[in-house]
């Protein structure tokens, strides 16, 4: 099965699935270490996938519209 993107994070091969649940696999085996079930996805959007994976020292984060309403645009000055 082809994955819709991937984390690399040694050892480990972090793939987010068609079925939305993630791939975790062993670099240097291929084995398949773990299968984590996708989450029902959120009631404002049951019909949006998620497209990709956020690499992070501490865990693997996988997009989520949880407390989308409580995000706000801030104002980033531009160093020229």
């Amino acid at each position: 099965m082809f994955f819709i993107t991937q984390v690399y994070d040694d050892p480990y091969l972090v793939a987010l699935m068609p079925d939305q649940g993630l791939e975790i696999r062993d670099i240097e085996t291929q084995s398949v270490k773990q299968v984590v079930p996708a989450p029902e996805p959120p009631s404002e959007r049951p019909n949006k996938p998620r497209r990709g994976l956020a690499w992070n020292p501490q865990r693997h984060m996988v997009p989520s519209t949880q407390l989308v309403d409580a995000l706000q645009l801030v104002p980033v000055p531009l160093i020229r």
